[in-house]
């Protein structure tokens, strides 16, 4: 069953970690904390234990061979497809060690406050499989099978309750997973190729009982359970992309609604890099890209209204390069996507108030009546967000009702 193969591929990768780190309490580091005066309670000692237990992890990360410093797009790519509404997670594997084996590396590209201090693991691991019962045994490295690469980020000092400290991303074998760990959390979402119902997103916080969800696939996920994916699943994302993958971006709103001029102060800047972009100097070409990339979402809208016919094969690479950086949907037909249910409640709540309204407008006549969601310049995004969630809820409830009546 789909259940346990994937749960089982997860955990897998999650142990993988922490063999390979040295997770356990026989591990030397960092000794439990001193209590103050008194006889120390069972429950003061499994605590200062755990902490132990995870300070001496942080350590061992520490302690890998450093690869580097990276960007995190030059690392991880995570997207949502249109069509399907799965997640299409990448790992790139050319800057992970060839045979199985854990280092750590520095990663740019992300805005939150812990982001500066995180310790990041990149993991390439023998694939092991494991009967219901069995020990996992010594990971072998077979060339004729794709690894488990894991891509996962610590954050020092993380633990106290409801604080995640790993952060991390699986892939293998068309299966993806990502995991958040803390004290008192535990966040689990696991894609897996081949099921109806492939894609399991789990939640344990506290001393509740951990639940469960199952759906076809992560928009689904969103349609019939929006507030328990925005609270846990969409920051869990977020705090290891970079952005919230659940929003659309710039350069999905604006292809596909191309009424939004491009501000001239930008599209000026942007057509002054489209020279060194060709230059025969790969320093000026390198340059110009970062010159680009500080433009920002202004940047995007401007070259999405270049003249792309203009541009040599060189220029064509490097401005799409930059509008990847703010995708979080792939589709190919701007067209198809602007007749998306999904995609345009999603456009109905995007910052910019033109696009909303853009967006309300093609909903409407696709649905053929009107909509009862404020998304003016003047509306309040507390308020506009659940209604558009409720929309979305209804819209899956009708798709679902409807595939059930048809005839197998």
């Amino acid at each position: 069953e789909f259940s346990v193969k994937t749960k089982n591929c997860f955990w897998l990768a999650v142990l993988a970690m922490g063999l390979a780190a040295g997770w356990s309490l026989s591990t030397a580091g960092a000794e439990p904390p001193a209590t103050s005066g008194g006889a120390e309670t069972d429950a003061q000692k499994a605590e200062d234990a755990e902490m132990a237990n995870l300070q001496r992890r942080m350590q061992s990360f520490k302690n890998l061979t450093d690869e580097g410093t990276f960007q995190i797009h030059d690392l991880l790519s995570c997207t949502i497809d249109l069509e399907s509404g799965r997640v299409n997670a990448q790992i790139t594997r050319l800057v992970f060690p060839i045979k199985p084996a854990m280092v750590r590396a520095k990663v740019l590209g992300l805005s939150d406050p812990l982001a500066d201090n995180a310790v990041w693991m990149l993991q390439n691991a023998a694939v092991v499989s494991v009967a219901p019962g069995q020990t996992v045994p010594a990971p072998k490295f077979d060339p004729a099978h794709p690894p488990v690469l894991t891509l996962a980020r610590n954050d020092p000092d993380q633990f106290k309750s409801g604080q995640v400290w790993q952060t991390g991303c699986s892939t293998a074998h068309g299966d993806v997973s990502f995991h958040a760990v803390g004290k008192g959390i535990n966040i689990g979402f696991v894609q897996h190729p081949a099921s109806p119902t492939a894609t399991e997103f789990n939640f344990m916080v506290g001393d509740k009982p951990v639940v469960i969800f199952t759906a076809r696939s992560l928009l689904d996920l969103l349609a019939q359970h929006p507030a328990e994916v925005r609270q846990y699943l969409a920051p869990m994302l977020a705090h290891l992309v970079g952005r919230d993958v659940l929003e659309l971006g710039p350069g999905d709103v604006y292809s596909v609604f191309p009424g939004a001029p491009a501000d001239p102060a930008v599209a000026k800047p942007v057509a002054d890099l489209l020279a060194p972009m060709n230059s025969y100097s790969p320093e000026k070409r390198e340059t110009a890209s970062a010159e680009l990339a500080k433009l920002g979402t202004p940047g995007i809208l401007a070259v999405l209204r270049l003249d792309r016919s203009k541009l040599s094969q060189e220029q064509k690479t490097r401005c799409d390069q930059f509008l990847r950086s703010g995708k979080t949907r792939d589709f190919d037909d701007p067209a198809l996507a602007g007749q998306n249910v999904y995609f345009l409640l999603d456009a109905m709540n995007y910052p910019d108030a033109q696009i909303r309204l853009a967006a309300k407008k093609a909903l409407e006549t696709r649905q053929g009546h009107p909509l009862d969601v404020d998304v003016s310049a003047s509306s309040d995004a507390a308020v506009r967000l659940p209604a558009l969630d409720k929309l979305r809820s209804d819209y899956a409830a009708k798709e679902g009702a409807k595939a059930t009546t048809q005839p197998g």
